[in-house]
């Protein structure tokens, strides 16, 4: 017999835990972004990508650089976009 998958409930993050999330992973992307020019996270919910979104919008603003995030349901991708690139299309 093979066991049952169960999904996995998480916790919501409360206000504060949220807005210490978003200043810390901004900065860690930040850090990624400018070491590598791509950062990549396992992003399989619907609110963790909507997370992660917020995050490379407010990378954008700290950068004043256009970046692009990308989704595929699994993980999502935030990247430095050249100016000579098209916007993502993803909101």
């Amino acid at each position: 017999m093979t066991p049952e998958h169960t999904r996995v409930q998480t916790t919501p993050l409360t206000n504060e835990e949220e807005l210490r999330f978003l200043a810390v992973m901004t900065d860690e992307v930040i850090r990624h972004l400018t070491a590598s020019g791509t950062f990549s996270i396992t992003a399989d919910t619907a609110e963790s990508r909507e997370r992660w979104q917020r995050i490379a919008r407010r990378v954008g603003d700290t950068l004043q650089r256009p970046v692009n995030s990308y989704a595929n349901g699994r993980r999502i991708t935030i990247t430095l976009r050249n100016d000579t690139e098209p916007p993502n299309l993803v909101a």
